[in-house]
Protein backbone atom coordinates (compact mmCIF):
# COMPACT_ATOMS: atom_id res chain seq x y z
CA UNK A 1 0.00 0.00 0.00
CA UNK A 2 1.07 3.58 -0.56
CA UNK A 3 1.35 6.20 2.16
CA UNK A 4 -1.80 7.79 0.71
CA UNK A 5 -3.84 4.57 0.97
CA UNK A 6 -2.53 3.86 4.49
CA UNK A 7 -3.50 7.34 5.63
CA UNK A 8 -6.90 7.09 3.95
CA UNK A 9 -7.48 3.77 5.76
CA UNK A 10 -6.48 5.38 9.05
CA UNK A 11 -8.99 8.20 8.56
CA UNK A 12 -11.73 5.69 7.72
CA UNK A 13 -11.06 4.13 11.12
CA UNK A 14 -10.88 7.61 12.75
CA UNK A 15 -14.28 8.54 11.32
CA UNK A 16 -15.81 5.30 12.61
CA UNK A 17 -14.15 5.55 16.03
CA UNK A 18 -14.82 9.21 16.78
CA UNK A 19 -18.11 8.35 18.52
CA UNK A 20 -16.31 6.43 21.27
CA UNK A 21 -13.20 8.65 21.20
CA UNK A 22 -14.47 12.14 20.31
CA UNK A 23 -10.96 13.63 20.52
CA UNK A 24 -10.20 11.87 17.23
CA UNK A 25 -12.29 14.53 15.50
CA UNK A 26 -9.35 16.87 16.10
CA UNK A 27 -6.85 14.71 14.18
CA UNK A 28 -5.76 16.38 10.96
CA UNK A 29 -3.30 15.97 8.10
CA UNK A 30 -0.49 18.47 7.49
CA UNK A 31 -0.06 18.57 3.68
CA UNK A 32 3.69 19.08 3.49
CA UNK A 33 4.90 16.12 1.48
CA UNK A 34 2.95 15.87 -1.74
CA UNK A 35 4.55 16.44 -5.13
CA UNK A 36 3.44 19.76 -6.61
CA UNK A 37 4.22 21.90 -9.57
CA UNK A 38 6.90 24.54 -8.97
CA UNK A 39 4.52 27.52 -8.77
CA UNK A 40 2.31 25.85 -6.16
CA UNK A 41 5.34 24.66 -4.17
CA UNK A 42 6.79 28.18 -4.10
CA UNK A 43 3.44 29.66 -3.04
CA UNK A 44 3.03 27.14 -0.22
CA UNK A 45 6.60 27.72 0.96
CA UNK A 46 5.89 31.47 1.19
CA UNK A 47 2.78 30.58 3.20
CA UNK A 48 4.85 28.65 5.74
CA UNK A 49 4.86 25.02 4.59
CA UNK A 50 8.03 23.39 5.94
CA UNK A 51 9.70 20.16 4.90
CA UNK A 52 9.86 17.44 7.51
CA UNK A 53 6.83 18.37 9.62
CA UNK A 54 5.03 15.14 10.61
CA UNK A 55 2.01 14.01 8.59
CA UNK A 56 -0.64 14.12 11.31
CA UNK A 57 -1.36 16.19 14.40
CA UNK A 58 -3.72 15.50 17.28
CA UNK A 59 -3.88 18.68 19.42
CA UNK A 60 -4.99 16.86 22.56
CA UNK A 61 -2.93 16.88 25.75
CA UNK A 62 -2.54 13.41 27.32
CA UNK A 63 0.01 11.40 29.26
CA UNK A 64 2.05 14.47 30.15
CA UNK A 65 2.40 15.57 26.51
CA UNK A 66 1.04 18.72 24.86
CA UNK A 67 -0.22 16.75 21.86
CA UNK A 68 0.61 13.95 19.42
CA UNK A 69 2.34 14.07 16.05
CA UNK A 70 2.38 11.01 13.80
CA UNK A 71 4.63 10.38 10.83
CA UNK A 72 3.14 7.63 8.68
CA UNK A 73 5.57 5.45 6.72
CA UNK A 74 5.22 2.40 4.51
CA UNK A 75 7.60 -0.51 3.98
CA UNK A 76 11.05 0.25 5.39
CA UNK A 77 11.09 3.97 4.60
CA UNK A 78 13.22 5.92 7.06
CA UNK A 79 12.97 9.47 8.36
CA UNK A 80 14.66 12.16 6.31
CA UNK A 81 17.07 14.57 7.98
CA UNK A 82 14.32 17.23 8.02
CA UNK A 83 11.90 14.78 9.64
CA UNK A 84 14.51 13.86 12.28
CA UNK A 85 14.99 17.58 13.03
CA UNK A 86 11.24 18.12 13.51
CA UNK A 87 10.84 14.98 15.61
CA UNK A 88 13.59 16.06 18.01
CA UNK A 89 12.40 19.68 18.14
CA UNK A 90 8.78 18.71 18.86
CA UNK A 91 9.83 16.21 21.51
CA UNK A 92 11.79 18.98 23.27
CA UNK A 93 8.51 20.94 23.39
CA UNK A 94 6.81 18.00 25.14
CA UNK A 95 4.93 16.57 22.17
CA UNK A 96 4.69 12.83 21.68
CA UNK A 97 6.07 12.11 18.21
CA UNK A 98 5.74 8.64 16.75
CA UNK A 99 6.73 7.07 13.43
CA UNK A 100 4.09 4.51 12.51
CA UNK A 101 4.54 1.92 9.79
CA UNK A 102 1.06 1.45 8.36
CA UNK A 103 -2.39 2.57 9.44
CA UNK A 104 -2.87 -0.19 12.01
CA UNK A 105 0.21 0.81 13.98
CA UNK A 106 -0.95 4.43 13.82
CA UNK A 107 -4.40 3.34 15.09
CA UNK A 108 -2.82 1.46 17.99
CA UNK A 109 -0.75 4.49 18.99
CA UNK A 110 -3.78 6.79 18.84
CA UNK A 111 -5.78 4.41 21.05
CA UNK A 112 -2.89 4.09 23.53
CA UNK A 113 -2.34 7.85 23.60
CA UNK A 114 -6.00 8.69 24.21
CA UNK A 115 -6.72 5.91 26.71
CA UNK A 116 -3.48 6.04 28.67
Amino acid sequence: MSEYSEQAALFEWVNLSALRMPELQLLYHIPNGEKRNIATAMKLKRMGVKAGVPDLHLPVARQGYNGLYLELKVYKNKLTDNQKFWKEALEKERYFVYVAYGWEEAKNILEWYLRG
